[in-house]
């Protein structure tokens, strides 16, 4: 039962919560940043998830999972992603966990122009040393200049919605506005 703010009546309810985090709930007890009442309110069952990369057998379950989605979702048929795809995205750390496997795979499925994700359609820069990482300059180990990877995603979402600019923008998960700065910084007339 709950009693509104402001009610002298309570009202019966029948709900379940769950909540999900990334933080250490003990340790911020301990540092006065969360609630112990809410803490022990909440923790009737915990399960504990491990980290993508520390499973990487999962990960191409879970890109095929997402391509099917997104394939279905754009009207495209992408069926399947190579060998070579799959040893790539089980060798990245996937620092973003499941959310960046989730949305590296929307992505490429956007910018695929075949019927499988190749290792190149991902996109993803090889692991270098941080060596040669701090001495190179970007513009010389990656495939694709920043810049020019948004511009191709912006191209490829107007011609995947007839140039809707609403529905393009909410491809590439930004506002209106925002995708209407970018066609103006990059030059992009929308395709026909």
């Amino acid at each position: 039962r709950i009693r509104p703010v402001g009610s002298n009546q309570e009202i019966p309810i029948d709900i379940r919560v769950v909540s999900a985090t990334n933080r250490d709930l003990e340790q911020a007890m301990q540092n006065n940043v969360f609630r112990k009442d809410l803490y022990y309110r909440l923790n009737t069952f915990m399960i504990h998830l491990p980290l993508l990369s520390n499973r990487p057998e999962d990960i191409p379950a879970l890109a095929k999972h997402f391509l099917d989605i997104f394939s279905r979702e754009m009207h495209k048929n992408i069926h399947h992603l190579t060998s070579e795809a799959e040893a790539v995205l089980k060798q990245h750390s996937f620092p973003g966990n499941v959310r960046e496997l989730r949305n590296l795979i929307e992505r490429a499925v956007i910018t695929c122009q075949t019927d499988h994700i190749s290792a190149e359609d991902l996109q993803l820069l090889p692991a270098l040393p941080i060596e040669a990482i701090s001495h190179t300059p970007l513009c010389q180990w990656a495939d694709l200049s920043l810049q020019k990877t948004e511009q191709n995603l912006i191209t490829e979402a107007l011609s995947r919605t007839k140039n809707n600019q609403v529905r393009a923008a909410g491809l590439l998960g930004i506002s209106r506005d925002a995708l209407r700065r970018r066609l103006e910084r990059y030059g992009i007339s929308e395709p026909k």
